[in-house]
């Protein structure tokens, strides 16, 4: 049974490693079946010269508007959450909320920090441009504490209401992360995750300085205005890649930016269909900075 499992595990991961080879031929005819993909750029200058990335945003917007409004008249979801706090996310794309977990829970997931640091919790490993990472999923590690995130959390209802979704899948990670060799790291350029609206939350677990590696977010870049829309369009066009502006490009679109000291326990929530980076440090530092993290990135052509 066990080699049968196995047999089938690597048929799937074949499956899905010839999946991928076909989705970056850089041939138009292919990528036409990747326009309704989750996949930030086509690879098909042909296609994006044409304006195909522009039909799959505006479609993607399209989409979202209508499964907002059904949401709404189907549901009283929208009174279940803070209208303030939605409000600010389609307006800005970030929002900041402080103090956002309770004493309990914030005290639960200092002692499993601990307890990763002394090496007394099982964690993943790696070294990823520049930075050491510890890294445990909160299902595995504490499942009364992914309850609370996963049911009782309001969260999870503010990122369904933006996202016009029923459902939104939730993995929370505990990360930490510090220093290693000084090699760069591209998320410390200014850049845009997707072609379509998705949702990050980080929790910080300790204080972050605005001179450290804090978030940064330009306010208002995750809204396609004929700025935004452009710059997608010249990268799709030109660079087969998603968004990295340059200072000068960043500049041109004159918006105000998200930067400032993070206090512990106060949550950073954004769309990172926006611009956005984690600044880079003045100096650097051996010692490990912790958050609580959440993606809640699903296909923007589905319900």
């Amino acid at each position: 049974m066990k080699r049968t499992f196995l047999g089938l595990k690597k048929r799937l991961r074949f499956l899905r490693d010839v999946e991928n080879f076909i989705s970056n031929i850089p041939v138009g005819i292919i990528q036409i079946f990747y326009i309704f993909s989750s996949k930030y750029i086509l690879r098909s200058k042909f296609l994006n010269s044409l304006g195909f990335q522009i039909f799959r945003i505006r479609l993607a917007d399209y989409l979202l508007e209508r499964r907002q409004k059904n949401l709404i008249s189907r549901t009283h979801h929208e009174n279940k959450i803070k209208a303030e706090y939605l409000k600010k996310l389609k307006e800005e794309g970030v929002l900041e909320v402080k103090n956002v977990l309770p004493t309990e829970i914030f005290d639960k997931l200092h002692n499993i920090i601990e307890s990763i640091k002394k090496d007394k919790t099982e964690y993943k490993h790696f070294v990823k441009a520049g930075a050491e990472y510890r890294e445990v999923v909160v299902k595995t590690v504490d499942p009364e504490l992914f309850d609370y995130l996963t049911r009782n959390f309001w969260v999870k209802e503010l990122a369904k209401s933006y996202l016009g979704k029923k459902k939104v899948k939730m993995e929370w990670r505990i990360k930490l992360i510090r220093d290693y060799d000084g090699t760069f790291d591209n998320n410390t350029l200014w850049h845009a995750d997707t072609f379509f609206n998705t949702l990050k939350a980080f929790i910080y677990l300790n204080d972050v300085d605005s001179s450290k590696d804090v978030y940064n977010y330009v306010l208002g870049s995750h809204v396609m205005t004929p700025a935004i829309l452009d710059l997608h369009y010249r990268y799709s066009k030109n660079n087969l890649k998603q968004p990295w502006p340059d200072k000068t490009e960043i500049e041109r679109l004159n918006l105000p930016k998200f930067h400032k000291s993070i206090q512990s326990n106060t949550l950073v929530l954004s769309d990172t269909r926006g611009l956005h980076r984690r600044r880079p440090k003045d100096q650097a530092d051996r010692l490990w900075r912790s958050t609580l993290f959440c993606s809640f990135r699903s296909s923007p052509f589905t319900s």
